[in-house]
């Protein structure tokens, strides 16, 4: 998938990895191939939580930007 970029093997591509899951691109697919790979309870949970709370981050960091310029 992603001609090997997408993976968790170095921190580079992890990083890559989670970003590309908070813009919601693909993100199912990658969270079905890291169950497929571990285990069935604990990426659901972890893809979940890590989209809500960088979503909220950013939400309230573009409120906070655009409070400031008004």
């Amino acid at each position: 998938m992603n001609y090997g970029i997408t993976n968790f093997d170095n921190l580079l591509y992890s990083f890559l990895t989670v970003f590309q899951c908070m813009t919601l691109e693909g993100w199912f697919k990658i969270m079905t191939l890291v169950i497929d790979a571990h285990n069935m309870f604990v990426p659901p949970v972890y893809f979940v939580l890590a989209i809500t709370i960088c979503h909220y981050l950013f939400y309230n960091l573009t409120i906070a930007v655009m409070v400031t310029n008004l």
